[in-house]
């Protein structure tokens, strides 16, 4: 990246303040670690109505970062590694900022803290660098990817049909194994009985999941899918998994699958699990369709895999593109209007000849 071509990304960045504050908001909500501790979640609290004026000085103090990395000699490929630990050595600073010191006040003021530890304040601010490091390479990135003429494969939102198929499928094996494995079967891992017991429970919810009879089943679904016994979710329960779908299509891109294939399937469920607005969005169906009074714990235990099983299911439909995309750039596929048929009865003549 040339000097002229730093300019023009902080310019840009600092012209997308609306969506850097966005960016970090989701952040800043679906942030594990901030999620699981009370503290951290009341600065979290806190700090979001102040966002958009803290984010002008954390994206000052960034662009300001980058300009001084990029300025030391250092090669191209040591380049990302540097501005990255410079950007690190600039986060205890923001904890004598003056808005920050205000949201902390605030934070014990309102909710009654009596202190908030070093620890939680830097998990926060960790959260809200990292975003404006992320955006800002999100940023750069797709303005070099749309200079080159390699395509970005990223799936498409699908209809009520298609996550009819998904959600189905999802609770039909979740509903065999716990059968299964509650019955003792051969194949089966042996249980405990505190163990069964919870299978037994986590049947129950998946089974008031599905749906009971194929009468009025949605046209759509009956022309398409009501085949060899199909199971059905709940036209309630259609609603979470939309939502499931379009947060797993988020981070299901080219993008992502390239920094890290071997664990790209974990990485995609770990960002989409993290999202507590999606779980209560879980808790809602159930709730709909008269599913109350199960432990935290076995509602949980069925939302995680339910959720696996969706995730799954997208990442095998984007690798399957992806691997086609490839294969048609190899020139290893051909059109749908040739004969494959005679091109492989003309090969296997050309190599018996020969």
């Amino acid at each position: 990246m040339t000097n002229e071509e730093l300019e023009d990304l902080c310019f840009e960045l600092g012209e997308k303040k609306d969506e850097l504050a966005a960016y970090t908001e989701e952040k800043l909500k679906t942030a594990g670690d901030i999620n699981f501790f009370a503290t951290r979640g009341l600065i979290r609290n806190a700090v979001i109505p102040e966002l958009p004026k803290f984010l002008d000085e954390v994206n000052e103090s960034f662009m300001e970062t980058m300009r001084i990395s990029f300025a030391k000699k250092v090669s191209k490929a040591e380049r990302k590694a540097s501005l990255s630990h410079c950007w690190l050595q600039k986060l205890p600073s923001f904890l004598k900022n003056e808005i920050w010191n205000g949201v902390v006040k605030n934070c014990c003021e309102r909710d009654g803290c009596s202190e908030v530890s070093r620890g939680d304040q830097i998990s926060v601010l960790a959260c809200i660098t990292e975003a404006v490091y992320d955006f800002a390479h999100i940023h750069s990135h797709s303005k070099i990817s749309s200079n080159s003429s390699t395509p970005e494969t990223q799936l498409c939102a699908e209809d009520d049909v298609i996550l009819h198929r998904f959600g189905g499928a999802a609770i039909y094996r979740m509903e065999k194994v716990r059968r299964n494995t509650v019955n003792q079967k051969k194949g089966t891992m042996k249980v405990t009985n505190a163990h069964r017991e919870n299978l037994k429970k986590e049947l129950e919810i998946i089974q008031k999941m599905r749906r009971d009879t194929m009468k009025n089943l949605p046209r759509e679904l009956s022309v398409h899918l009501n085949e060899g016994g199909l199971h059905f979710m709940k036209d309630e329960m259609i609603e979470f998994v939309r939502k499931a779908d379009n947060h797993t299509r988020k981070f299901t891109v080219t993008r992502v699958f390239r920094r890290n294939p071997s664990s790209f399937l974990n990485n995609v469920f770990t960002s989409v699990y993290g999202s507590e607005e999606l779980f209560d969005s879980f808790l809602s169906s159930l709730k709909s369709i008269g599913i109350s009074g199960y432990d935290q714990a076995i509602v949980r235990a069925v939302y995680q895999e339910l959720l696996k099983k969706l995730c799954r299911t997208r990442v095998k439909f984007f690798m399957q593109g992806f691997r086609e995309r490839d294969l048609e750039t190899d020139k290893k596929v051909c059109d749908a209007d040739s004969s494959l048929r005679d091109k492989l009865k003309g090969y296997a003549m050309t190599s018996t000849r020969k």
